[in-house]
């Protein structure tokens, strides 16, 4: 029985991590065909990395991050999965209608336990920000379950009573730390070189000695265990500590060449967002031995990125709201057009109307409340690729 369910997290895994790209990604996937028996009778040490690279190549595909914006949530509430994953406190003080609350730590067990995820379109999850909702997001794409997305700004996005947490965090601050346009030649590390993939099986971590399947599962389970310091660390936090080390870290910038220009943080590397993260490209020439601080415009491509790092085994962490931790002007952007004005409910009732907020769209008052089994309404809408 215990084999029977690592076979089907194993083909899970595989299979949606080629299928969800089929029809986006641009490359030419190299495992068009999935042959299961040869991965699990393979080296217990091949890579993870190398089997990401053969059956979709996720991370550097169009549809990651796999990130939704409230306003699509908004219209299939009763097609989608909700999981909002902050402490109780918090989920009573205001939620939307139909979510679950659970444990980011239970979320694996919930998914394969408690859920039939079949019957729903697409699985949401939900936090403060949106920042830890992308990496647990991230977390459970590579363990095996691609219809999850996070959703773009969390409560704070989907309600500005929620918004505090944005114009706590968003901030224009630590510019001894900050440079605009490229460095010069010999320190510009924009990544573009090509990659020798031989290379590879010597400089990526080296994980827990288990096959294939098990690795995936339990790497998953533990990294959803972390205290968020572990994963997800704030300006006020790291910027301290760069200012009295600025080696302490590798920095890495996942965005593109425009927004590195822009402004970014002194000795940073520019890793370019779906491009340069994969087993084919530059993923070796990041350090296995010191810390990876990654960050992006807004924390949730961020979030995705230190999510695939860790899986594989580096020390990475995502930097809390991004550029915009350091480099938001105020005077030129209002952080009120973050947040919609969508309703939710309060109390520890998911499915309760006792204190409906927020204004509520007409396609909403009459909508009954949260269902366990959803009426199916099977349409294209759109989906947010990342912070840009």
């Amino acid at each position: 029985m215990k084999l029977n369910f690592q076979y089907i997290f194993l083909i899970s895994l595989i299979i949606s991590l080629s299928a969800c790209n089929k029809s986006e990604y641009t490359g030419d996937p190299v495992g068009k065909i999935v042959d299961i028996d040869s991965i699990l009778k393979g080296k217990s040490d091949k890579a993870l990395a190398e089997v990401y690279a053969d059956h979709g190549n996720y991370i550097n595909s169009k549809e990651s991050p796999s990130i939704i914006n409230p306003s699509v949530v908004i219209d299939h509430l009763d097609n989608y999965l909700l999981i909002d994953i902050r402490d109780t406190d918090a989920y009573a003080r205001g939620h939307i209608n139909g979510a679950y609350n659970v444990p980011r730590e239970d979320i694996i067990d919930f998914l394969t336990e408690k859920q039939n995820t079949a019957v729903y379109d697409k699985i949401v999850i939900i936090c403060y920000s949106g920042q830890m909702a992308s990496y647990v997001t991230g977390i459970l794409r590579y363990a095996g379950f691609p219809k999850t997305f996070a959703l773009r700004n969390g409560m704070a996005g989907w309600n500005a009573d929620f918004a505090g947490i944005l114009k706590n965090n968003y901030a224009k601050k630590y510019a001894q730390l900050v440079e605009r346009g490229m460095p010069d030649e010999k320190t510009a590390n924009l990544h573009e070189e090509a990659v020798d993939e031989t290379a590879h099986a010597d400089v990526l971590p080296t994980l827990e000695n288990l096959p294939t399947s098990v690795l995936v599962m339990d790497r998953a389970r533990k990294l959803l265990k972390q205290p968020r310091k572990e994963f997800l660390v704030k300006a006020d936090e790291v910027m301290p500590e760069l200012i009295k080390d600025p080696d302490k870290y590798f920095l890495m910038m996942y965005l593109n060449e425009k927004r590195f220009k822009e402004g970014h943080i002194k000795g940073s590397h520019l890793f370019q967002s779906r491009k340069d993260l994969s087993f084919e490209t530059n993923l070796s020439s990041l350090p296995k031995d010191k810390p990876i601080l990654v960050y992006c415009k807004t924390g949730h491509t961020g979030g995705h990125a230190t999510a695939y790092l860790q899986m594989l085994g580096y020390d990475a962490y995502n930097l809390m709201f991004g550029k915009y931790a350091f480099d938001f002007d105020v005077f030129t952007q209002n952080i009120a057009d973050y947040s919609e004005d969508y309703p939710y409910i309060t109390g520890s009732d998911r499915t309760s109307y006792k204190a409906v907020t927020g204004s509520v769209p007409k396609a909403v008052k009459t909508k009954p409340a949260a269902s366990n089994k959803p009426v199916m309404r099977k349409k294209k809408e759109v989906v947010s690729g990342g912070c840009g």
